[in-house]
């Protein structure tokens, strides 16, 4: 039976219901064949890369859901072949390869417990941390004026900070405690000074820092600080995307801190462990880990733990295809988070699950848990907060393809974030923009902004932020018709991911390398 196209009520408009118009258009012209022998035929196609199943079909006719790019692509072509109109099969896939690109820009993948900056949407992948906690649509007709104006072209972004205050004057205790020979002195002026790179999004010379601290720890037998530190090293390599290498160090000190019977230590050990996990795509063995460290922090009573804890149970099992499970555990996150007394403790819980919803391809239930957690963070005048809260709000608008509405809230999170000083912060905000910029139809400013992101993260030294904004950069150019400038941009981005061994975003990345080359061989 022949499926219709969604109507507006089931699919709003936004960059979705584009690229399922778009896909509907030739399912037509292929003569609206059933999704069971449209599977069966691109599994026989041996000239397509990748199967897929009839439900995959189903639910993409019916815009509930986009497959990856591979299976999309074997779609489209197999529908091209069919169409009476025989369109040519390689412009039709690169045409739906920047839509695809845009509906996939719309969501953000990470959910976290209480992350500050976020990074951008895709190609962007991972998140920063709070500070506090250790076819494209037009442009609307009529847009009002934002409070904050965006960055303009060749605006300067990036110089090496002066140490602030705080810094300053940690360095100067640092300082006396080398003197006085006092190893747990300079270990806390270390982790206070840690706090504060990490604050800034400095995550390399954050790392730097908890490395000197663990060896100052462990060297004068502080078994009890020594996991405690392994514990914020985990978190910083997992701020940096190293995910392996937080699991790692996670790992190690879920190890010490069982052999000190440290229950509230373990419980923490557990939680950053399973992130960790969840981040690398290892959601089965996420999945048990988080469920003890849930135990454990109901245990201990520490509501706040037990939260964040549920909130990324309920991501693991969204991730495995159980919907309805993931739904009920993020509505008792919900619970637990404004059942607590710290206003701050529940505004970041409030803005990580609408992460998490949003993950989970509900934009219209993240939004308004964004809009609350941005109250609170007013309330309690945190910038930080308020810049984190805005950013997730604003994403969840462009999801449900309200760009104008968003447009204002990124900026005023670059606003925020300028004047607390953080470049990472003021990068993810440009990236934010130059996607909204790309969505209406402005590629010429979305490049310029995302060349401004590009400075700030390779001052930061962040490789992988830095190689997303490099493929996020290509595809602009791609949508210019500027392959000859796609194509080193491109070729950047492949050389960083391999040296990651990133290899999901290997393959995006060759494939938008391969639509450049595909269009300079012509």
């Amino acid at each position: 039976m022949a499926i219709a196209m969604p109507d507006e009520n089931a699919l709003p408009a936004g960059p979705r219901r584009d690229l399922v118009e778009a896909v509907h258009a030739l399912y037509r012209d292929a003569g609206r064949p059933g999704t069971r022998a449209m599977a069966d035929a691109i599994t026989r196609d041996q000239s397509l890369d990748a199967t897929i199943a009839h439900e995959t079909l189903n639910h993409l006719l019916h815009g509930r859901a986009v497959p990856d790019w591979r299976r999309l692509e074997s779609t489209v072509r197999h529908l091209a072949k069919n169409s009476v109109h025989r369109p040519d099969p390689d412009a039709v896939a690169l045409r739906f390869h920047a839509l695809w690109d845009t509906e996939r820009d719309a969501r953000t993948p990470n959910p976290v417990p209480t992350p500050v900056p976020r990074l951008a949407d895709p190609p962007t992948t991972a998140r920063t941390p709070d500070p506090n906690h250790g076819g494209e649509p037009p442009p609307d007709a009529e847009t009002p004026p934002p409070a904050t104006p965006e960055p303009s072209p060749g605006t300067p972004t990036s110089r090496a900070p002066e140490p602030g205050r705080a810094e300053r004057t940690h360095l100067r205790a640092l300082e006396l405690y080398r003197e006085l020979g006092d190893a747990d002195g300079q270990a806390t002026a270390l982790d206070a000074l840690a706090d504060i790179k990490r604050t800034h999004g400095r995550g390399a010379e954050e790392e730097e820092l908890r490395l000197r601290t663990i060896t100052l720890y462990r060297d004068a037998g502080r078994h009890t600080a020594h996991a405690g530190a392994l514990v914020r090293l985990g978190w910083a390599r997992r701020w940096r995307h190293d995910y392996l290498g937080a699991a790692h160090t996670h790992r190690q000190a879920l190890e010490l801190h069982e052999h000190l019977d440290d229950r509230p230590g373990r419980a923490d050990a557990l939680l950053g462990l399973g992130i960790a996990l969840l981040l690398a795509g290892d959601h089965a063995d996420a999945e048990p880990v988080l469920r003890e460290s849930r135990e454990c922090n109901r245990t201990l009573e520490r509501r706040q733990q037990q939260a964040e804890a549920t909130l990324n149970l309920g991501s693991a099992l969204g991730k495995r295809g159980d919907l309805e499970g993931a739904e009920a555990l993020h509505a008792q996150a919900l619970e637990l988070y404004r059942d607590l007394h710290d206003r701050h403790a529940r505004a970041r819980g409030l803005d990580a699950l609408g992460d998490a919803r949003r993950d989970l391809d509900d934009p219209a239930g993240a939004e308004p848990l964004h809009a609350e957690a941005l109250g609170l963070y007013r309330d309690v005048g945190d910038r930080y907060g308020q810049a984190n809260a805005l950013t997730g709000q604003g994403r969840a608008l462009r999801a449900l393809g309200n760009h104008t509405e968003a447009k204002p809230l990124h900026r005023e999170a670059h606003r925020l974030w300028e004047e607390a000083g953080s470049h990472r912060g003021r990068a993810v905000a440009l990236l934010d923009l130059s996607h909204i910029r790309n969505a209406l139809g402005d590629h010429s400013q979305a490049t310029s902004l995302q060349r401004q992101a590009l400075e700030l993260f390779t001052e930061l030294d962040d490789d992988h932020s830095r190689a997303d904004t490099l493929l996020a950069l290509g595809c602009t150019h791609q949508y210019l018709g500027d392959h000859t400038g796609a194509e080193p941009l491109l070729e950047q981005a492949l050389d960083l991911y391999r040296a990651f061994g990133d290899r999901a975003q290997q393959a995006r990345t060759l494939t938008a390398l391969g639509h450049t080359h595909h269009a300079l061989d012509r």
